[in-house]
């Protein structure tokens, strides 16, 4: 396998596990800033789906149905970070809104 589709396939492990793989990407290539950019992007939605779950741990106990929309949305979010890293593999950046904004000031990745 060559190195570009090693590459390409680490854009997509990124997002698998948003907050651990996002870091190891960060750290392993910390030269190339696209790289990072997605390593950076990962940890943000990581943080935002960890922020979902806590929202969701106190409202449960209000009105049970509402942990199924919150799962239901974790599991979206999800998705759509898997969906990003799969285009970031075939060469299309996608800027999750906010996070992606953020994520390129911290690692001077260009649009």
């Amino acid at each position: 396998m060559s190195d570009e589709n090693k590459n390409s396939i680490m854009y997509l492990i990124a997002y698998l596990v948003p907050v651990l793989t996002g870091v190891l990407i960060y750290v392993m290539y910390g030269n190339d800033n696209r790289m990072k950019f997605h390593g950076v992007q990962a940890i943000l939605l990581g943080i935002a789906i960890f922020i979902i779950d806590i929202i969701s741990y106190f409202l449960v106990p209000l009105f049970l149905p509402l942990l199924y929309i919150f799962d239901l949305l974790i599991a979206i979010v999800w998705l759509y970070g898997i969906y990003v890293g799969y285009e970031a593999s075939i060469n299309k950046d996608i800027f999750i809104p906010y996070i992606g904004d953020y994520a390129a000031n911290v690692t001077g990745f260009k649009k």
